[in-house]
């Protein structure tokens, strides 16, 4: 009995993820404009820290390959913007989010599980080729080992659960805020600067750097590709992941906390 219960979500879950999974390849126009344009990022992000670095190589705390994988690896491994922000928000402001609550499944297991789908999907069509790429036309640093490429992946696995669940934050909020565009945008923006997305927190006054490296968005592009690259310790890399993991709890129980708010004191715009 207790077997056939922890299967149930499992198949529900892989269902779900599934069902994502094959919807993202019914566009395939969106996948080519996708991959020109992360294509197109990625070699302007290269030139451009290529030529910071010729300016001034000797004073660089990293080698121009590592810079150049950073960049690289920066535009395809976090999700910053997920798409159920946006659909739970419609929901919300046209009412149907108080048919959600009484379906059998949970919200947020349904969303997470769409976006895990999404998430194997563009792994596949999109950041595989597009590293493969990297790696024959930029010279991009490969890991040194399977252990090392191993804790990568678990880190990267940490980096999808913090922003997922900064991004259902996002979502919930709006039942207080109407329109999101704002609050979306500016935290985008957040993350993609603090997270070391846009410019690498190596580059950071070290004053600035002892703070945003224990702030959430460190989590998300900074540590993980600092681990691929093999420049952290191993103590260092345990305290990235204590790090990642306090802040996955932190941001589940505030998710979790402002769904309960939201589901006890609904009051739906026009609906």
């Amino acid at each position: 009995m207790a077997m056939i219960k922890f299967l149930h979500p499992v198949k529900t879950f892989y269902y779900i993820a599934r069902q994502s999974f094959l919807n993202s390849m019914v566009f395939r126009a969106n996948y080519f404009i996708d991959f020109f344009i992360d294509i197109v990022f990625i070699y302007l992000s290269v030139s451009l820290w290529s030529v910071i670095f010729m300016d001034n190589p000797e004073n660089s705390i990293v080698s121009k390959s590592e810079l150049i994988t950073y960049m690289g690896l920066a535009r395809i491994v976090a999700r910053i913007d997920m798409g159920f922000v946006w659909e739970i928000q419609n929901r919300i402001l046209n009412g149907e989010i108080a048919s959600e609550l009484t379906k059998p499944i949970n919200i947020k297991f349904y969303h997470f599980s769409q976006e895990v789908g999404s998430y194997f999907n563009n792994l596949i069509i999109k950041i595989l080729p597009i590293y493969l790429l990297m790696i024959i036309v930029f010279d991009m640093k490969t890991p040194i080992n399977i252990t090392q490429f191993s804790l990568f992946l678990v880190s990267l696995l940490f980096s999808f659960l913090l922003i997922f669940n900064i991004n259902f934050i996002t979502a919930i909020m709006a039942f207080w805020i109407t329109k999101l565009f704002s609050l979306s945008v500016f935290k985008d923006q957040t993350i993609r600067l603090l997270s070391g997305a846009i410019v690498p927190l190596w580059f950071f006054p070290d004053s600035v750097l002892s703070v945003v490296k224990y702030l959430p968005f460190s989590g998300i592009v900074f540590m993980p590709i600092n681990i691929y690259l093999n420049k952290i310790t191993n103590e260092e890399i345990i305290n990235a992941f204590l790090v990642q993991i306090i802040w996955i709890i932190v941001t589940s129980s505030i998710g979790r906390y402002l769904w309960f708010r939201a589901t006890r004191r609904i009051s739906i715009n026009g609906g």
